[in-house]
């Protein structure tokens, strides 16, 4: 419907648009794309998608610094450097470098039974539980909140509930409904970053209204976005502390002991091994001992190592080109049914006359020890057109066997 003296009319959501047109077209189609991507890694459905609070997701990330924004960015999206990541892009261990015992994933390090996030997680349901309470939420709210961390951590045998299951008081039964569709269906990783469901704030409210308490429950879940990303923040730094050092000093210290292993692996393989890499790349093992390629810089370590990776590339490269190489000559052995068949065929030729081919003049030339260079050409020849296996090589070697040096005129 057009509204007199309109030629054309933009509707976002069943609304006029009047001004801001190409700024709003332009977050419109993002919006779009960014809707799919979160449908395909969630594996959400449409309905599922439509249960999260994203007005007040939007309200909590405007609300943060550019660089807290590139943080929860990444956060949310699982592009934190775990070593999944590192797997695909760099063929290195996806391990989780604590425990080692199932793939690091931002999801991962947030429930690892290693014993330094352990020892994290005991000290953060405290800090929690007074971020929450310092925003006015309700004793029930945040009992379900934080029996919810604690069934995800450690899953119950028994189907996780809300404290509140089975009241027939108007806001326990919102909390219940909450609890159920954050837990259940949107996942308790997703709380973590920050998707809530709606539900959890009409809770609030609920409990509120009931209490005759004023609060501004939309303030309320934008600031609950804000604390569950400061705190998976906080746990994902934590662990890269451990990881890779608090300080400049710890991070050198360990990057220097990754080197260091590193290299005693390669000298250790080489030992064992002296077809570790190519004659000709030898040297990298043989020039300097162990003891001092350890006290190189760290630069040196980087060079020596990209050295010896390459060395093995071209190694494994130098094995395949032999492998595909010898295919032909090792046919028979591979398909030796191929084989029997051609020798019957051969051998049941009625075509074939011994007398024939003893009075050839190349057979003749095979039993007797003296003949002229060009006849020993023609053998050659010969050898190379009859023979599909053979080579240059190898009818030189029979030629040699039927020809001395002195047989050939000077």
């Amino acid at each position: 419907m057009l509204y007199p003296g309109y030629r054309i009319r933009l509707l976002l959501h069943d609304k006029s648009i009047t001004s801001k047109f190409s700024s709003i077209i332009i977050q419109a189609r993002q919006d779009s794309l960014l809707k799919s991507y979160i449908l395909k890694k969630t594996k959400w459905s449409e309905l599922e998608f439509n249960k999260v609070d994203w007005p007040s997701h939007e309200r909590a990330f405007r609300k943060l610094t550019h660089h807290l924004q590139i943080s929860a960015a990444k956060l949310l999206h699982n592009l934190v450097n775990t070593n999944r990541q590192n797997y695909f892009y760099y063929q290195q261990s996806p391990l989780c470098p604590g425990c080692s015992q199932s793939e690091e994933t931002l999801e991962h390090v947030l429930t690892c039974n290693w014993p330094a996030i352990k020892e994290f997680w005991t000290q953060q349901p405290t800090l929690l539980s007074n971020q929450l309470l310092s925003i006015c939420t309700p004793t029930p709210v945040h009992e379900a909140i934080s029996q919810g961390f604690q069934d995800w951590l450690f899953p119950p045998a028994m189907r996780s509930k809300s404290p509140v299951y089975g009241s027939l008081h108007g806001p326990d039964i919102i909390l219940t409904s909450a609890y159920y569709e954050q837990f259940h269906q949107l996942g308790w990783f997703q709380f973590f970053l920050g998707r809530s469901s709606t539900l959890w704030s009409k809770a609030v409210e609920a409990y509120l209204s009931d209490r005759h308490t004023p609060l501004d429950t939309a303030q309320w879940s934008s600031q609950l976005v804000t604390i569950l990303w400061a705190f998976t923040r906080n746990l994902w730094q934590h662990q890269n502390k451990i990881v890779h050092g608090s300080t400049i000093e710890e991070a050198v210290c360990l990057q220097m002991a990754t080197l260091h292993d590193k290299v005693r692996h390669h000298f250790a393989a080489f030992v064992e091994n002296p077809s570790y890499v190519l004659q000709r790349h030898q040297f990298l093992f043989t020039q300097k001992p162990l003891e001092a390629r350890l006290k190189m810089s760290y630069d040196s370590f980087q060079c020596w190592i990209c050295s010896v990776d390459e060395a093995r590339q071209v190694l494994q490269y130098h094995d395949a080109h032999l492998l595909q190489s010898s295919v032909p000559f090792f046919q028979s052995f591979h398909n030796p049914t191929a084989t029997h068949l051609q020798d019957h065929s051969i051998s049941s030729d009625s075509t074939y006359d011994p007398s024939t081919h003893l009075t050839s003049d190349s057979l003749t030339l095979y039993t007797e020890h003296t003949a002229t260079t060009q006849d020993a050409t023609t053998i050659s020849g010969t050898l190379l057109d009859d023979d599909s296996i053979s080579t240059h090589s190898s009818a030189t070697v029979v030629l040699n066997g039927y020809f001395t040096p002195d047989s050939f005129p000077s």
